[in-house]
């Protein structure tokens, strides 16, 4: 993840706050599940919610820093 917005700040993508930001709701959906496993919390399955999403989240970022290497601008 570190490197995907590296690459994109490296290569000045339009998209590097977007991939920004988005490092930052990984990060806080991670929390997230941490602190729902530790109180444990899954009903309704809003720990399993925070997994999966952060799992989208991480798709996203790859497509995006896939993109960023990949443009020739």
């Amino acid at each position: 993840m570190g490197g995907a917005t590296l690459v994109s700040l490296l290569k000045v993508s339009e998209n590097a706050n977007v991939m920004t930001i988005l490092f930052y709701v990984y990060t806080a959906l991670r929390y997230g599940w941490v602190v729902f496993y530790k109180l444990k919390i899954n009903k309704p399955p809003v720990r399993s919610a925070c997994f999966v999403l952060s799992k989208l989240v991480i798709l996203v970022i790859l497509i995006m820093a896939l993109a960023a290497a990949f443009n020739d601008n």
